[in-house]
């Protein structure tokens, strides 16, 4: 019908599956319903409809995803029990086995001790014949002996087929959890319906990554956050699937302020990781967040140790951070951390790009001087980007691998960069 130019009648057809669907509590359905309103009514230029139903689209995903995180950390929450629970039948069964080898030398030592006894009784007189059997006995000793050696190594074997078997289980579970954190990065097809250009070079450094990025649309206002967890690979996942639950928590229509968001976000922390008691988990996120205003063009910057680069008519801005993590109630010196965040302001043009990162890719050290790219030459290469933005990923990645050579990658990397 739609492809057809009937337009009326699609437009009803959707109308009537997008009820049925909201009486049914069919999110992915109500979804379809309203992409497809919204489409048809954008190709005919009514904006307030085409509107109105965009934002019905972007609500069910929402839904959508909320209701897939939460059943995916319900899932994380049971691979990692039941590792756990391995973990302690495999040490019950050491020790058990442990025991039952040194049960058996030591019944094996007294009955030898025994036998000893008796051929020291009998051999002054049957000399000759016990020597017999003395060098018999000794020679079935070393048979026996050479039997238990073998078995040993067969036991080795089995048990590091077991490792293998448990190391494979290990790998499985984390690859799951990168499926989960997967799922709560936001969808590129949102950020790019607000943006004019965006794009985000994501490359943890193992399965999972400590670096996460976060998005959230009111209307003409967006909020962009670049996060970086303490830690990376499980840990790191960890935290980062915390954070993004926490700022979806966080973060409501009523609630744009960026400054008091990390603020609630650092308090938030505190209290999940009790970390008030001062107690040894002290993690915490270096965090940039910045809310953009689509119709004034202006945006507003709060940061804690994340600091953003904006390039303006060519040339590089840095709006710097505070110096204070969110998270982690205690100094080194146990001294509680009583800590607020400002907010900064700037306003954008068309042609401005802003560039919001983790310290991944300048800390990277080479692989033939030992030494990290450096901000400076960060900087650079966002200033090449930003005048030509074509497959920004591809070019990352490349300066990236050319800079570190053979050298490990040492930290998840997290670079994004938005154009209104």
């Amino acid at each position: 019908m739609r492809e057809k130019g009937d337009f009326e009648l699609a437009l009803a057809y959707f109308r009537e599956s997008g009820i049925k669907a909201e009486k049914m509590l069919l999110h992915k359905e109500i979804g379809i319903s309203a992409k497809n309103q919204y489409e048809i009514y954008k190709t005919l230029n009514m904006n307030d409809s085409a509107l109105k139903f965009h934002e019905i689209y972007l609500e069910s995903v929402q839904s959508i995803k909320q209701k897939e995180t939460e059943s995916a950390l319900n899932e994380f929450t049971f691979v990692n029990n039941l590792e756990k629970i391995e973990n302690e039948y495999k040490n019950k069964e050491l020790t058990n086995t442990i025991i039952r080898v040194e049960e058996k030398k030591r019944e094996q030592f007294f009955r030898y001790f025994l036998l000893a006894i008796l051929l020291l009784v009998v051999g002054f007189l049957l000399f000759l014949y016990n020597r017999f059997r003395v060098i018999q006995k000794q020679r079935n000793i070393i048979s026996e002996k050479k039997i238990e050696i073998e078995n040993a190594y067969s036991d080795i074997n089995k048990e590091k087929l077991k490792v293998e078997k448990k190391n494979k289980v290990i790998t499985d579970s984390i690859n799951y959890a990168k499926r989960i954190q997967e799922a709560i990065l936001p969808d590129d097809e949102g950020l790019q319906s607000f943006f004019k250009n965006f794009f985000a070079f994501y490359l943890p450094k193992d399965i999972v990554s400590g670096d996460f990025y976060w998005y959230r649309c009111f209307d003409n206002i967006a909020i962009v956050a670049s996060v970086d967890c303490t830690g990376h690979g499980v840990p790191g996942g960890f935290m980062s699937m915390m954070g993004s639950l926490l700022l979806d928590k966080i973060v409501q229509s009523d609630q744009l302020d960026t400054a008091k968001i990390l603020e609630e976000l650092n308090k938030e922390i505190i209290t999940v990781l009790n970390q008030s008691s001062g107690g040894e988990i002290q993690d915490g996120m270096d965090i940039s967040i910045c809310l953009v205003d689509k119709k004034t063009k202006e945006m507003h910057f709060s940061g804690a140790r994340n600091g953003i680069i904006i390039i303006q008519n060519g040339k590089p801005i840095r709006l710097q951070a505070d110096l204070l993590p969110v998270g982690g109630h205690y100094s080194s010196g146990k001294k509680k951390l009583n800590r607020t965040y400002n907010t900064q302001s700037i306003s954008l043009s068309n042609t401005d790009w802003v560039f919001m990162y983790s310290d991944g890719f300048h800390d990277q050290l080479d692989g033939k001087t030992f030494t990290s790219l450096g901000i400076d030459e960060f900087e650079n290469t966002l200033q090449e980007l930003a005048a030509d933005p074509n497959n920004a990923k591809g070019k990352l990645q490349k300066q990236f691998d050319q800079w570190r050579g053979e050298m490990a990658q040492l930290d998840d990397i997290l670079v994004l960069g938005f154009q209104l």
